[in-house]
């Protein structure tokens, strides 16, 4: 999904969201270096997969595996029963990474969305 710098990917946004669910943003280090992080937010009926990024140098490590592994988890043992993403329709990658995890897609389903400022 494309980032928004000046709205909800904004750091003040980032920030809030962190103080509010910690556990829920999760990184993975190399000598101190972020090499790849998930954010996942619960809204109390699901849980939601928002970002998942490995630095290109560092992909098919299985970094994105155990970042989603542990995500899930924490989703989990928040008492969800579903988790959920949302995956831009070109981006081949991201779908079959989730596709080979157990993730399937709703073709039933479309998605809506309403922004309240241009920025968000």
């Amino acid at each position: 999904l494309p980032v928004r710098p000046y709205g909800r990917d904004s750091r003040e946004k980032i920030r809030e969201h962190m103080k509010k669910q910690p556990d829920f943003f999760i990184g993975a280090f190399e000598h101190r270096r972020l090499v790849g992080a998930v954010i996942a937010t619960c809204d109390l009926r699901k849980g939601w997969i928002n970002r998942l990024a490995v630095i290109p140098d560092y992909q098919k490590r299985g970094i994105a595996s155990e970042l989603l592994r542990i995500a899930e988890e924490r989703l989990i043992n928040s008492g969800l029963e579903i988790i959920s993403c949302l995956i831009m329709d070109d981006n081949s990658q991201s779908i079959k990474f989730f596709e080979s995890r157990g993730y399937s897609s709703s073709p039933d389903v479309m998605y809506f969305r309403k922004v309240l400022r241009q920025e968000a």
